[in-house]
């Protein structure tokens, strides 16, 4: 019986411990109904046309790389600009975009823990930055 009780306990309190702070169960609960109907949602997105456009990102990477490289900042910039709004317009990206809009915002559930040196970026202003820098 000893050996019951231990074992209820390690095992109670290993439970404890793999359940993050500032999730309740409810909380967590909802997160895996709406992982559910997220994974069902993106069995129906095409995968073949998401690696197409994942090789077609590595391409333009590249090709905005080689601008940055020569001097050609303002045509890096507008190649990314253009290119990203066609591929943000997508329908193959637009599915997953509804798809990730059934999960949750997580953030909201999930304790704040501070990062080293600042607020995590939260403030960052990106459009401070250039596409080569």
């Amino acid at each position: 019986m000893k050996f019951l009780s231990g074992l209820f306990f390690v095992l109670g309190s290993a439970t404890a411990l793999a359940q993050p702070q500032g999730i309740n169960e409810a909380d967590m609960q909802k997160m895996m109904q709406q992982a559910q109907k997220m994974q069902a949602c993106m069995a129906n997105v095409d995968r073949s046309k998401l690696k197409e456009l994942e090789n077609k990102g590595r391409q333009l990477e590249a090709e905005i790389n080689e601008l940055c490289a020569a001097g050609k900042r303002d045509e890096a910039l507008s190649t990314a600009m253009r290119e990203g709004l066609k591929m943000s317009n997508d329908p193959a990206v637009k599915a997953m975009r509804e798809c990730s809009d059934l999960m949750p915002d997580i953030s909201s559930m999930m304790p704040k823990i501070p990062y080293p040196g600042g607020n995590g970026g939260e403030d960052k202003d990106e459009s401070d930055g250039h596409i080569c820098d």
